[in-house]
């Protein structure tokens, strides 16, 4: 495989690989900063101020929906690149893998906060104040 080689996108092969590591790593931090917010939003002193619970839960929401989006645009690129390109074949399908399992673990952030959502305002609703 030729780095230097262009691809049916105008990009080189290489470019490709800076932009799935750079998605990877968009995706790791997205997914931890929107852990760390869920879990202080799950916290008493929070829940006492309603309008900073909501926000902060948005903004951990939006930053999961962003990764999901990210990593499904890469995804879309590998697959296309897997078509086109015999030689490597395997070795796409592990980047492709990689991209479904942080898809699956945004999923599961996603329902882990709708959780904490239910669990804060359809069960607490004493807890706003």
């Amino acid at each position: 495989m030729d780095l230097n080689e262009k691809t049916d996108y105008g990009m080189y092969h290489k470019d490709i690989l800076q932009y799935y590591n750079t998605t990877i790593q968009t995706c790791i931090t997205a997914n931890a900063l929107s852990m760390a917010v869920l879990s202080y939003t799950n916290t008493i002193n929070i829940k006492k101020h309603k309008y900073i619970f909501f926000s902060l839960f948005l903004i951990a929401i939006i930053f999961l929906i962003i990764s999901n989006y990210n990593n499904r645009l890469m995804r879309k690129i590998l697959i296309k690149l897997k078509i086109n390109n015999t030689e490597l074949k395997k070795e796409i399908e592990k980047f492709i893998i990689i991209s479904k399992i942080f898809h699956i673990i945004d999923g599961l952030l996603i329902i882990s906060g709708l959780y904490i959502l239910y669990n804060s305002v359809l069960k607490g609703k004493s807890s706003f104040k």
